[in-house]
């Protein structure tokens, strides 16, 4: 079995799929809906983490599989964040569905999104990696051993 694909209206920034994922037109990646389903922790475990997501987890019925889902790219969070940031958003910065307001305006697809520092896929030096600042929109490197949030995603560009 294979994992589905993207869903959705193209005139909307994020669909709800309604198997557990949400599609971001823009980008191309399928989110995990659930953002808080996996709990906080360091980049290696994060990366594994991601990496064993699968159909059954985290309310998924989108037929994944393991290794089927990963971090997110230093590159893939400025461009989730790029438009909220232009719109003047904080706390989290993401748009809502149609993209056009805060998320906070809603109507969002999302659960449990939070204003906080999510993990991206990206190191930069042996201790470092990137993540997303989705309290103010931008993205910052920290030490590995942080105990940071894991935000899931699949597709996309890489």
């Amino acid at each position: 079995p294979t994992a589905a694909g993207p869903c959705g209206d193209k005139t909307k920034r994020y669909n709800d799929c309604g198997n557990g994922t949400v599609t971001d037109t823009v980008t191309g990646l399928i989110w995990l809906k659930q953002a808080n389903c996996i709990a906080t922790t360091g980049w290696e475990d994060a990366k594994k983490a991601a990496a064993g997501l699968k159909n059954g987890d985290c309310m998924l019925t989108d037929g994944s599989a393991p290794g089927d889902w990963r971090l997110p790219t230093r590159a893939e969070w400025e461009e989730t964040m790029k438009n909220a940031l232009a719109q003047g958003c904080t706390g989290p910065t993401l748009t809502n569905d149609e993209g056009t307001a805060c998320i906070s305006a809603g109507p969002s697809s999302f659960t449990g999104v939070e204003s906080d520092y999510y993990w991206s896929s990206t190191s930069e030096a042996a201790e470092r990696a990137y993540f997303g600042d989705l309290d103010h929109g931008h993205l910052l490197q920290g030490n590995l051993f942080n105990t940071l949030k894991v935000w899931p995603v699949r597709g996309g560009q890489r």
